[in-house]
């Protein structure tokens, strides 16, 4: 048997003002396991500003002394790196990370020096058991390719090959995500029919974060997928709820199954500290964890939940698209979108031009290429 313990997105700050992140019961629940995983949320590198690349969002970083002190503490041995800020700066910032993994026997999972390094499997062993970990992020900044250093990207075709090439070779195999919508507790309805296919492609769990908020589970012909164990430890300050609760999966592997439960975290606001729920607090999330499943395996909730997400987010994206977007002063922003400029420009001929941008898989692959182009040039 190997026990494994998996928790969400970690990033501990330079300028934290808790050196004791970790209450005794989040450090004897990690005790408790062969394996330790957790998503390496940055870079850990001392590159300074004009290293950042090109995003949008924040970018994050750590010192080498602050993340290694605490990992050690709860005897983290394996970190994921494949998510959207493993590349906040540049190439050199990914190898830097993959360095300290190296210097601190941390083993790595889902990055590298190029794609092929990035979709290497990791495999765990004890005794007569081994099992696969791989690790996929959405394409959100920091994807590798043939001749850059960055995270295995999310891609179907190539994710299911490799997820064919670990269940060859392993007992088990562990599939980890980083994708969905930050702060949104639900998968998308692509998400689900997405996961579901890497089960039937031979995934034995099936493990999602990255919304900084917790999500619901199901089991889908046998296989687990947890869609988000939400912030293990992030110490970021956020007013979005949800975002100072976690969940820590643990499992039990044998040759024939996989036992497996959840362990509800809360990560004090002020302090930092993350400690493990009891009692009522513990049963009030675990209920929450129930309900958000129960939105999961019904189609018609679950499409009705994201009906609702689209329509208090429509302005948001739709706004994105429209030119004066892009104009810096906000308060001219304000002012074209008073005088109904939105309106003028969102017409139905060119909301269907902007579809047919995005939908159609040939016109998107253009569409991204020669964004990235013009991006280089400026």
């Amino acid at each position: 048997m190997i026990k494994v313990i998996v928790g969400g997105d970690y990033f501990v700050s330079n300028n934290s003002v808790n050196t004791e992140i970790f209450d005794k019961s989040v450090i004897d629940l990690f005790q408790s396991a062969d394996f330790k995983i957790v998503n390496l949320e940055c870079p850990i590198t001392d590159l300074d500003k004009e290293s950042r690349i090109l995003k949008s969002g924040p970018h994050l970083k750590s010192s080498d002394k602050v993340t290694a002190v605490n990992l050690k503490k709860i005897g983290v041995n394996v970190v994921t790196l494949a998510n959207n800020h493993i590349k906040d700066y540049g190439e050199k910032g990914v190898m830097d990370t993959l360095s300290f993994c190296k210097q601190n026997n941390l083993n790595t999972v889902g990055a590298g020096e190029n794609i092929e390094d990035a979709s290497k499997i990791l495999y765990l062993k004890k005794d007569d058991l081994k099992i696969a970990v791989i690790n996929i992020s959405e394409n959100e900044w920091s994807s590798a390719d043939a001749n850059s250093a960055g995270a295995y990207p999310l891609d179907i075709i190539d994710n299911s090959k490799l997820i064919d090439k670990a269940k060859k070779n392993a007992n088990k195999v562990i599939v980890i995500i980083h994708g969905g919508i930050e702060h949104y507790n639900l998968p998308t309805p692509r998400m689900v029919k997405q996961y579901r296919f890497y089960a039937d492609c031979g995934a034995s769990i099936i493990i999602g974060h990255h919304t900084h908020c917790i999500g619901g589970n199901e089991v889908y012909k046998g296989v687990p997928i947890i869609y988000s164990l939400g912030n293990f430890v992030f110490t970021k300050k956020s007013n979005e709820k949800g975002w100072y609760i976690g969940l820590l999966l643990k499992m039990e592997i044998t040759k024939s199954a996989i036992k497996w439960n959840l362990h509800p975290t809360n990560q004090n606001k002020i302090t930092g500290t993350v400690e493990l729920l009891k009692n009522e607090k513990k049963e009030f999330i675990l209920n929450n964890v129930i309900e958000l499943s129960s939105k999961i395996s019904n189609k018609v909730v679950l499409e009705n939940e994201w009906k609702k997400f689209l329509s208090n987010k429509k302005r948001e994206y739709l706004s994105s698209y429209v030119f004066t977007n892009a104009i810096p002063s906000k308060y001219i922003r304000a002012l074209l979108s008073r005088l109904g400029v939105y309106n003028l420009v969102m017409t139905k001929r060119h909301l269907a031009f902007l579809i047919n941008l995005i939908r159609c898989e040939s016109h998107q692959e253009a569409s991204i290429d020669i964004l990235l182009n013009e991006i280089s040039k400026k």
